[in-house]
């Protein structure tokens, strides 16, 4: 499982994600596949490779080992909302 968080160095918002994603992390060691910080600021190759359209930030997509989106959350979510998204995937891989 990959996950694409979708940010900007000036959106407050993806800071907060960002602090979650690394909380989460560290309470579920060696269940976190990967994940890719996205700079949507930037021409990031994952952005061009798999041509992926983010309108809103922060944007996290959860995707299969071959980037194929399997859902999308937009927007800084509780810690707890966050954690039991990602969490259903990872229990169902």
């Amino acid at each position: 499982m990959i996950i694409l968080d979708f940010y900007s160095d000036t959106c407050s918002p993806c800071k907060i994600v960002d602090k979650h994603l690394e909380q989460l992390k560290k309470e579920i060691k060696g269940l976190f596949v990967e994940r890719y910080n996205v700079d949507v600021d930037l021409d990031d190759p994952i952005m061009q490779r798999y041509g992926y359209t983010v309108t809103s930030l922060p944007t996290l997509m959860i995707c299969d080992n071959e980037y194929n989106v399997l859902d999308t959350k937009v927007g800084a979510l509780p810690y707890p909302q966050l954690k039991g998204w990602i969490m259903r995937y990872i229990n169902e891989n």
